[in-house]
């Protein structure tokens, strides 16, 4: 990159969607351990009458981590699309400025 005062890390960008990554993994551990939390009207016994609301919370916890996973994903896959872009589109101009310089 160009020394012109400021520098710009684009590898804090990839460092950033690492994070969002491991994020995104976690809510997909969530999203699958809901599933075998569930359970039967003769597993939950004495609270029968709480299973199908039971049930709607699990599928509930289940979408929203699955989404939620998928989001953070996508943040991360930005990130490193705009760190990729920057870089590129930097290099491209400074291998411009240097054919006009001269140097």
């Amino acid at each position: 990159m160009a020394d012109d005062g400021f520098k710009v890390t684009t590898d804090t960008l990839r460092t950033e969607a690492g994070i969002w990554d491991q994020q995104s993994e976690q809510l997909g551990k969530i999203a699958s351990s809901v599933s075998s939390m569930s359970m039967d009207r003769c597993q939950a016994g004495v609270f029968q009458l709480v299973v199908s609301a039971y049930a709607e919370v699990l599928t509930a916890v289940h979408d929203r981590a699955s989404e939620g996973q998928q989001n953070l994903k996508a943040v991360g896959d930005g990130l490193r699309k705009v760190a990729d872009n920057y870089d590129h589109h930097e290099q491209k101009t400074s291998a411009n400025l240097a054919a006009i310089t001269g140097n």
